[in-house]
């Protein structure tokens, strides 16, 4: 073994052990401090890495250097190229001593920050799958708990809401057979999640608060806290804001999700998704549901440039396409309108879902087919609502089909105690009534009713 090779293995070593300084528990300023300090030995840290995975490098220290390195790449906002370290690593896994583990890891950290840049691709689905199966053979509970919620992110950005909540549920009884209550936390935030989007506001309610007033810590295992998580603080502002919204409460919506924004801005460890998470589930889907079209546009406008500033190209797609909208909404022609909305390209069932209730135009058979098949749970009363008036929109109009259609729109926004989709609703059952000179009826569904205290 030559000079050369040991000095470079003394850096990469030397780099390993700094990186290894990171304490995920540390506070907010502590954690700046060590950013401050260490973020300028990035260069290094190629370096180290070049060497290692070249020939006559040392491939085993390589791989163990790209997991130490990943949670500063991503605080300095390097994406795309830690997602190319992860992938070479993992090539290589073959040819280095470094073990199932590894590429475990390597899988459950790959699959965390390769959707920031190709958005939630199918070998997001194979990374966690292939770690969870790693975890299940070794009995490894804490990287269990980190590829169970792997393969719940992906669910639920795919818009399988169902599949994510499954997912959850295993989460959380790993997470209690294995003792880690920080790990039963993150199972509650991620149920309200997807019990919200599967239209089960008032489940998703009592785990929001719930999760929002529990003080716990993360055990310590790096699997078990993830590469690029958001705050509690942020996260679950973001759901509380929408369900305020749904169930009537306008103004407490707005004043919750500019405080997830204060949150995200604030918080240096957070912010690269936190704020697009914000920006792009509440406060632009909330502004345009109460007709604010000036102030949708500027925060349309900021998740555009955050996600081109922090490489979240992912998230700078939901605001090009809600600039859009905003831009169809604000159009004083038939053509204007059409020519903006064909600038919307929806790239999953998340985005159709949520552009489906901004905008009538994006209510289209792809959406309708996911209430009819069970999914799109929270935008499904607003889905049937549009569906049913296009009935008796055309040349054929069918008043009793489109009834039945609205009719399931009110039924399903009341079990869900959804007012704000159950006045839309009514209005539309009403309009349809009256066209049909049934004033009584129309004036029956426009009747008072007593509704849940708030």
């Amino acid at each position: 073994m030559g000079d050369a090779h040991k000095i470079h293995k003394a850096h990469a070593e030397y780099h390993l052990a700094m990186l290894g300084e990171l304490d995920p528990g540390w506070s907010e300023d502590q954690y700046a401090k060590w950013l401050d300090r260490y973020g300028a030995a990035v260069d290094d840290i190629r370096a180290a890495l070049d060497w290692a995975f070249a020939s006559g490098g040392d491939v085993t220290l390589g791989i163990r250097l790209t997991l130490a390195a990943v949670p500063l790449g991503m605080q300095l906002y390097l994406v795309d190229e830690f997602i190319g370290w992860l992938e070479r690593a993992l090539s290589r896994i073959a040819d280095s001593e470094a073990g199932p583990v590894a590429e475990l890891q390597l899988s459950v950290a790959l699959g965390q920050i390769a959707p920031q840049i190709k958005g939630m691709v199918p070998e997001v689905r194979t990374s966690f799958g292939r770690a969870l199966e790693i975890a299940d053979q070794l009995g490894l509970v804490e990287h269990q708990i980190g590829a169970l919620m792997g393969l719940f992110l992906y669910n639920f950005m795919i818009g399988d809401a169902q599949t994510a909540s499954n997912a959850a549920e295993q989460l959380c009884m790993v997470a209690r057979a294995g003792g880690e209550p920080g790990a039963v936390a993150i199972s509650d935030r991620m149920l309200c999640q997807a019990r919200h989007f599967m239209g089960d506001h008032a489940r998703a309610r009592v785990l929001a608060e719930r999760t929002s007033i529990i003080r716990w810590r993360y055990s310590g295992r790096d699997s078990i806290r993830p590469f690029s998580g958001v705050d509690r603080r942020i996260s679950m502002r973001v759901f509380l804001a929408r369900m305020d919204w749904m169930e009537g409460n306008l103004d407490r919506a707005v004043t919750l999700y500019e405080e997830a924004i204060d949150y995200a801005t604030g918080n240096l460890s957070y912010r690269t998704v936190g704020l697009a998470l914000v920006l792009s589930l509440a406060a632009v889907p909330i502004a345009l549901w109460r007709g604010e079209l000036d102030k949708a546009l500027v925060l349309a406008d900021q998740l555009i440039e955050h996600s081109q500033r922090y490489t979240v190209g992912f998230w700078g797609d939901w605001g090009v396409d809600y600039k859009a909208l905003i831009a169809a909404r604000a159009a004083g022609s038939k053509d204007a309108r059409a020519s903006a909305l064909a600038k919307v390209r929806p790239t999953g069932a998340l985005q159709i879902d949520a552009y489906a209730t901004v905008m009538e135009e994006m209510v289209g058979p792809t959406a309708l087919a996911r209430v009819e098949a069970g999914g799109g749970g929270w935008c499904a009363a607003e889905v049937l609502r549009v569906s049913g008036e296009r009935l008796v929109a055309g040349l054929r109009p069918d008043h009793a089909a489109a009834e039945e259609m609205i009719l399931r729109a009110v039924d399903i926004a009341r079990r869900q105690n959804a007012l704000s989709w159950e006045l839309r609703a009514t209005m539309s059952l009403a309009r349809l009534r009256m066209q049909q000179d049934r004033r009584q009826d129309a004036l029956a569904a426009l009747a008072p009713r007593p509704c849940p205290l708030h």
